[in-house]
């Protein structure tokens, strides 16, 4: 844009200790149309512009080889495994949602454990196609609506293990680390919306009420996975 200087700040708490060197950190901005700070609050105007006029935007930017910039995730969105590796969530999230039988992903962590878990809503014609395959989970509908049928494969373990493998082997081929694959998954009948106040009305997740309402679920997956 013109007249509009873009800048990578270290971000620590990221892992991006060193931006200028590494080419990745929180995305800075400045210029004369940019924010100039809240009307009478200089606290809270300076959790985002700093002293030398740049607009701190929270999003952890990688410099491209062109000269531009990819978002990555959002900083307050960042957090670290047990073993000390930040992830990144939204990078994974868009990794799996490529395969064309997810509909949507939700993918988290906690800092005492060493691995991620997901919740996947799949789509309902990957959901078909299974049931057409497995007439066993078929038997299990309580109807033939899309609600009853997803609600069918969504209980089949089968169904599970398969998205699972399928989430994981794209992850790979699309250069995610070990420690960036979940490891188990909860499958979801109801797609994340609004509506349910889980994604806001930009379709972005609500992680934090996301967080609470698969808390249950994930203490049981991880009961599982890490004893």
């Amino acid at each position: 844009m013109l007249g509009i200087e873009v800048r990578l700040a270290d971000a620590p708490d990221a892992d991006c200790p060193n931006a200028e060197a590494d080419g990745r950190g929180e995305l800075c901005i400045r210029g004369p149309t940019c924010f100039a700070g809240y009307f009478k609050q200089p606290e809270r105007s300076a959790e985002t512009l700093d002293s030398d006029g740049w607009v701190h935007t929270g999003d952890i930017a990688q410099l491209l080889p062109g000269g531009s910039y990819r978002i990555v995730d959002r900083v307050k969105h960042l957090f670290k495994l047990a073993q000390g590796e930040y992830i990144a969530p939204e990078k994974i999230e868009l990794v799996y949602c490529l395969n064309p039988a997810i509909d949507q992903v939700f993918v988290d962590g906690r800092s005492e454990r060493s691995c991620l878990l997901g919740v996947v809503v799949p789509t309902l014609d990957a959901t078909k196609a299974w049931l057409a395959k497995n007439p066993a989970d078929t038997a299990a509908a309580a109807g033939d609506s899309p609600p009853e049928l997803l609600a069918a494969a969504c209980g089949s373990a089968g169904f599970k293990a398969h998205l699972l493998g399928e989430l994981q082997q794209l992850g790979k081929q699309k250069g995610l680390q070990s420690f960036e694959q979940v490891k188990a998954i909860l499958l979801h009948p109801e797609p994340f919306s609004a509506e349910n106040d889980l994604m806001t009305p930009t379709m972005k997740l609500k992680r934090p009420q996301l967080r609470k309402r698969f808390a249950d679920a994930f203490d049981a997956m991880y009961a599982e996975v890490e004893p």
